[in-house]
């Protein structure tokens, strides 16, 4: 579509932006990998990787002019170091995940969320996305994404799906977010339109 180009440079830059914050938050370097996809809910895709991995998930209803999902996902290990982290704890001494440390791994979500949705919604010339409050999940990260995709699938049958990995070492986390793509795309056009009388404007110009 015409828009591909515009739409992944927005979310390029969100991400990044989100990325960033969540990097000067744990005091570490991340690495990144965005990736966009168009994917047809109604068609039962299976749009999520399948694996028994115990996954900590932190799911965040998004509202606003654009309604949504966004999930953060840690393998485990990954989440027990963040908290070893976050509380300056010598590595490996964090091995349960009680009240104190989901709610320090849900203000990552936070954190990443509300940067990436306050980029991403300045850059599509939109109201602000408001995100809610983060609702907490260990369990085989298979199980994780069948109750996803029920959710989803009950709101919306085609979506646009944001998603991007980062990594520290040899731990990986994940980052997902859907939106509805009946209300996205009419955004998108808008803004590519805006984009294009931009650029014959300054050509004109010269």
């Amino acid at each position: 579509m015409k828009f591909d180009g515009i739409f992944n440079e927005i979310c390029k830059v969100s991400t990044m932006k989100a990325t960033a914050a969540l990097s000067k938050f744990l005091h570490i370097p991340l690495e990144i990998e965005m990736k966009l996809d168009k994917i047809s809910l109604s068609e039962g895709i299976d749009f999520f990787e399948d694996s028994d991995e115990m996954t900590v998930s932190l799911f965040l209803p998004i509202t606003g002019r654009l309604s949504g999902f966004s999930f953060l996902f840690y393998p485990k290990p990954f989440a027990l170091t963040i908290c070893d982290i976050l509380f300056n704890r010598a590595p490996g001494n964090t091995r349960e995940l009680t009240e104190l440390e989901i709610s320090a791994l849900s203000e990552t979500a936070n954190i990443a969320l509300g940067n990436f949705l306050t980029t991403f919604s300045q850059s599509l010339q939109t109201d602000l996305l408001i995100h809610h409050v983060a609702v907490f999940n260990c369990a085989p990260l298979n199980i994780i994404h069948h109750q996803m995709k029920n959710t989803i699938q009950q709101k919306m049958e085609e979506a646009i799906q944001i998603k991007f990995d980062f990594s520290f070492i040899d731990l990986k986390g994940n980052f997902t977010i859907i939106f509805d793509q009946t209300e996205i795309i009419p955004i998108i056009y808008s803004v590519a339109c805006i984009s294009n009388v931009h650029s014959i404007s300054k050509v004109l110009m010269k």
